[in-house]
């Protein structure tokens, strides 16, 4: 290179080259967009369920920046299945609270979409690289029969704010290995197909026999039981664990109140792995302590788990303390 290319370089890139790598560490990998659809399902989950019923949503719409579809194009039905197997987890876990839960939608149902330069998306004038967006709905979205055979569509809408007009994307699905699939981002997965093998698993309880202590919390301030008596230990037994204050209305099994009014409604939430054989917690609200480290705050469905070791200490707003012990 000659000296007055190379004196030309410095002005005009500060005497660096552009940084690929940086731009590739940046994309989302599998592993995160995986958590980001299912940390979006259980926030929805909590949202509809009710002490009455659980309700869900079951059908998805991933929006993700170019250089993150192209990077994860090629193992969408991948992530669209393992998304399922998480959810068909996070319902089992819940099933005996609600032991006559009829499925309310007959399909689960995945799209997988690219957000290009142009596009508006509810107001939202642009997607960051790394950060998708995921809309979901209770049942599938505008269901209409395309007039061939029994196939059925999903209508999706997408506004370019270069024209006025408004471009619908009918969508179709056709099967494979339990996923039907259209394209390379669209996919249908039979929900009554499985529902029957996560009724026989929540009988079974194929992670830990029905009633066997997975761990056990210890508080300084009693719980409350769903009959209303106290009691400073508590034995889990689900793989999915809520904690809350005392004017928390739920009274299932997996919500676990402390007789206190200064804790918020699933101010913690513990899960069990059973494929790792770990536990994880996150927290929805501040000065959440874990072995004396700050947890971050989870909001939204941006649910921030961190490993939960054995024999840890929990304390919350300073003044409430949980141990945490693993059950041998």
């Amino acid at each position: 290179m000659k000296f007055k290319d190379k004196l030309l370089k410095l002005f005009v890139t500060g005497g660096s080259e552009p940084s690929v790598a940086a731009s590739e560490a940046d994309t989302i990998n599998r592993q995160q967009l995986l958590d980001q659809i299912c940390n979006h399902f259980q926030t929805r989950f909590k949202e509809e369920t009710t002490s009455e019923g659980m309700l869900f949503p079951t059908s998805f719409c991933i929006y993700l920046h170019e250089k993150d579809y192209t990077k994860q194009e090629q193992t969408f039905s991948f992530t669209a299945r393992e998304a399922v197997n998480r959810f068909h987890r996070h319902i089992r876990a819940q099933l005996t609270n609600y032991p006559n839960y009829v499925p309310h939608s007959t399909y689960w149902l995945f799209q997988f979409s690219k957000f290009s330069e142009g596009n508006i998306l509810d107001n939202i004038p642009s997607i960051k690289v790394g950060e998708p967006i995921t809309i979901s709905s209770i049942f599938a979205t505008d269901f209409a029969n395309n007039g061939i055979g029994n196939e059925m569509n999903i209508r999706a809408t997408m506004h370019n704010k270069r024209s006025d007009r408004m471009e619908e994307l009918n969508i179709n699905r056709d099967a494979f290995l339990g996923m039907e699939m259209d394209a390379k981002d669209r996919f249908r997965f039979d929900f009554n197909k499985h529902f029957d093998k996560i009724m026989e698993s929540s009988k079974e309880n194929s992670s830990h026999p029905s009633g066997i202590t997975l761990a056990t919390l210890k508080c300084d301030t009693n719980f409350i039981g769903t009959d209303g008596r106290e009691g400073n230990l508590f034995h889990i037994t689900t793989e999915f664990v809520e904690i809350s204050g005392k004017n928390d209305l739920r009274k299932m099994p997996n919500i676990l109140r402390v007789n206190s009014d200064e804790l918020k409604d699933s101010h913690l939430q513990i899960k069990y792995m059973p494929a790792e054989k770990r536990f994880k917690l996150a927290a929805f609200e501040e000065w959440v302590l874990l072995n004396e480290r700050n947890v971050p705050k989870s909001s939204g469905g941006n649910i921030l788990w961190v490993d939960l070791p054995n024999n840890s200490s929990i304390f919350l707003n300073g003044r409430i303390q949980i141990n945490f012990t693993i059950k041998p």
